[in-house]
Protein backbone atom coordinates (compact mmCIF):
# COMPACT_ATOMS: atom_id res chain seq x y z
CA UNK A 1 0.00 0.00 0.00
CA UNK A 2 1.38 3.40 -0.99
CA UNK A 3 2.06 5.99 1.72
CA UNK A 4 -0.64 8.61 2.19
CA UNK A 5 0.09 11.76 0.23
CA UNK A 6 -0.57 15.17 1.80
CA UNK A 7 -2.28 17.42 -0.73
CA UNK A 8 -1.58 21.17 -0.48
CA UNK A 9 -2.38 23.80 -3.08
CA UNK A 10 0.75 24.82 -4.99
CA UNK A 11 2.65 21.62 -4.19
CA UNK A 12 3.32 18.63 -6.42
CA UNK A 13 1.46 15.33 -6.41
CA UNK A 14 1.47 12.23 -8.59
CA UNK A 15 -1.61 11.61 -10.71
CA UNK A 16 -2.58 10.27 -14.14
CA UNK A 17 -2.03 12.56 -17.12
CA UNK A 18 -4.36 11.69 -20.00
CA UNK A 19 -2.20 13.56 -22.51
CA UNK A 20 1.08 11.88 -21.54
CA UNK A 21 -0.67 8.55 -20.75
CA UNK A 22 1.47 8.16 -17.61
CA UNK A 23 1.26 8.80 -13.88
CA UNK A 24 3.46 11.88 -13.47
CA UNK A 25 4.14 14.80 -11.14
CA UNK A 26 1.52 17.56 -11.29
CA UNK A 27 1.17 20.90 -9.49
CA UNK A 28 -2.07 21.28 -7.52
CA UNK A 29 -4.00 24.35 -8.69
CA UNK A 30 -7.31 24.13 -6.81
CA UNK A 31 -8.63 22.02 -3.95
CA UNK A 32 -12.02 21.27 -2.42
CA UNK A 33 -11.71 19.89 1.08
CA UNK A 34 -8.75 17.52 1.31
CA UNK A 35 -8.66 16.55 -2.38
CA UNK A 36 -7.21 18.41 -5.37
CA UNK A 37 -9.69 19.35 -8.08
CA UNK A 38 -7.48 20.82 -10.81
CA UNK A 39 -3.81 20.08 -11.52
CA UNK A 40 -1.20 21.10 -14.10
CA UNK A 41 1.11 18.43 -15.53
CA UNK A 42 4.77 19.32 -14.88
CA UNK A 43 5.82 17.45 -18.05
CA UNK A 44 3.42 18.59 -20.79
CA UNK A 45 1.78 21.62 -19.09
CA UNK A 46 -1.80 20.45 -19.63
CA UNK A 47 -4.39 21.52 -17.05
CA UNK A 48 -7.00 18.93 -16.10
CA UNK A 49 -9.04 17.49 -13.24
CA UNK A 50 -7.25 15.44 -10.60
CA UNK A 51 -7.78 11.68 -10.85
CA UNK A 52 -7.83 9.91 -7.48
CA UNK A 53 -5.55 6.89 -7.25
CA UNK A 54 -7.18 3.46 -7.21
CA UNK A 55 -8.07 2.35 -3.70
CA UNK A 56 -7.81 5.88 -2.27
CA UNK A 57 -9.67 6.41 0.97
CA UNK A 58 -12.69 8.66 1.04
CA UNK A 59 -11.93 12.19 2.26
CA UNK A 60 -12.32 12.70 6.00
CA UNK A 61 -14.59 15.34 7.46
CA UNK A 62 -12.77 18.48 8.46
CA UNK A 63 -12.51 19.13 12.17
CA UNK A 64 -13.41 22.49 13.64
CA UNK A 65 -10.81 24.75 15.25
CA UNK A 66 -12.19 23.92 18.71
CA UNK A 67 -11.90 20.15 18.14
CA UNK A 68 -8.34 20.24 16.78
CA UNK A 69 -5.75 20.74 19.55
CA UNK A 70 -2.89 21.23 17.04
CA UNK A 71 -4.33 24.46 15.68
CA UNK A 72 -3.18 27.68 17.28
CA UNK A 73 -5.61 30.37 18.26
CA UNK A 74 -6.31 32.76 15.38
CA UNK A 75 -4.70 36.19 15.34
CA UNK A 76 -6.44 39.37 14.23
CA UNK A 77 -5.54 38.79 10.57
CA UNK A 78 -6.94 35.25 10.65
CA UNK A 79 -10.15 36.04 12.56
CA UNK A 80 -12.03 36.94 9.38
CA UNK A 81 -11.02 33.68 7.67
CA UNK A 82 -11.77 31.40 10.63
CA UNK A 83 -15.16 33.07 11.10
CA UNK A 84 -16.06 32.29 7.46
CA UNK A 85 -15.20 28.60 7.92
CA UNK A 86 -17.69 28.29 10.77
CA UNK A 87 -20.60 30.14 9.12
CA UNK A 88 -23.78 28.54 7.88
CA UNK A 89 -24.38 28.66 4.11
CA UNK A 90 -26.93 31.49 4.51
CA UNK A 91 -24.53 33.54 6.66
CA UNK A 92 -21.71 32.88 4.19
CA UNK A 93 -23.83 34.09 1.26
CA UNK A 94 -24.80 37.27 3.17
CA UNK A 95 -21.14 37.93 3.98
CA UNK A 96 -20.22 37.41 0.31
CA UNK A 97 -22.92 39.91 -0.75
CA UNK A 98 -21.73 42.44 1.87
CA UNK A 99 -18.11 42.20 0.72
CA UNK A 100 -19.09 42.65 -2.93
CA UNK A 101 -21.34 45.60 -2.03
CA UNK A 102 -18.38 47.24 -0.27
CA UNK A 103 -16.51 47.28 -3.59
CA UNK A 104 -19.02 48.98 -5.93
CA UNK A 105 -18.16 49.69 -9.55
CA UNK A 106 -15.05 47.52 -9.53
CA UNK A 107 -14.59 45.35 -12.59
CA UNK A 108 -13.88 41.74 -11.72
CA UNK A 109 -10.60 40.48 -13.20
CA UNK A 110 -10.70 37.04 -14.80
CA UNK A 111 -8.84 34.48 -12.65
CA UNK A 112 -5.59 33.23 -14.13
CA UNK A 113 -3.00 31.11 -12.25
CA UNK A 114 -0.19 33.29 -13.64
CA UNK A 115 -1.54 36.57 -12.22
CA UNK A 116 -1.46 37.90 -8.65
CA UNK A 117 -4.41 39.05 -6.55
CA UNK A 118 -4.35 41.12 -3.38
CA UNK A 119 -6.53 41.27 -0.29
CA UNK A 120 -10.15 42.38 -0.87
CA UNK A 121 -9.68 42.20 -4.65
CA UNK A 122 -12.58 40.77 -6.66
CA UNK A 123 -12.13 38.16 -9.38
CA UNK A 124 -14.26 36.11 -11.77
CA UNK A 125 -13.59 32.37 -11.91
CA UNK A 126 -15.01 30.42 -14.87
CA UNK A 127 -16.36 27.66 -12.59
CA UNK A 128 -17.06 29.31 -9.22
CA UNK A 129 -18.21 32.76 -10.43
CA UNK A 130 -17.43 36.07 -8.74
CA UNK A 131 -15.33 35.96 -5.57
CA UNK A 132 -13.38 38.21 -3.25
CA UNK A 133 -9.90 37.52 -1.84
CA UNK A 134 -10.09 37.21 1.96
CA UNK A 135 -6.54 35.99 2.64
CA UNK A 136 -3.17 35.73 0.91
CA UNK A 137 -1.31 32.58 1.90
CA UNK A 138 2.25 31.30 1.68
CA UNK A 139 4.64 33.63 -0.06
CA UNK A 140 1.83 35.12 -2.18
CA UNK A 141 1.44 31.89 -4.15
CA UNK A 142 -2.04 31.05 -2.84
CA UNK A 143 -5.16 33.03 -2.00
CA UNK A 144 -8.30 32.10 -0.09
CA UNK A 145 -11.30 33.38 -2.06
CA UNK A 146 -14.89 33.67 -0.82
CA UNK A 147 -17.36 32.67 -3.54
CA UNK A 148 -21.14 32.51 -3.30
CA UNK A 149 -20.98 28.75 -2.67
CA UNK A 150 -18.12 28.93 -0.12
CA UNK A 151 -14.39 29.43 0.27
CA UNK A 152 -11.79 28.03 -2.11
CA UNK A 153 -7.97 28.13 -2.06
CA UNK A 154 -6.54 29.08 -5.46
CA UNK A 155 -2.99 29.15 -6.81
CA UNK A 156 -1.64 32.50 -8.04
CA UNK A 157 1.72 33.63 -9.48
CA UNK A 158 2.28 30.17 -10.97
CA UNK A 159 5.19 30.01 -13.41
CA UNK A 160 6.47 33.57 -12.87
Amino acid sequence: MAPKQEFITGRDCDTWCGKCKLELAHTIVAMVGEWPVHVICNTCGSKHRFKKPKGAAKPRRKTTAAASPRRRAPGLREARVVAAREMTPAELKNRWLDLLAAAPGKEHRLYNVRESFGMDETLRHKTFGVGIVVETMGSDTKVRVLFEEGEKVLVVNYGK
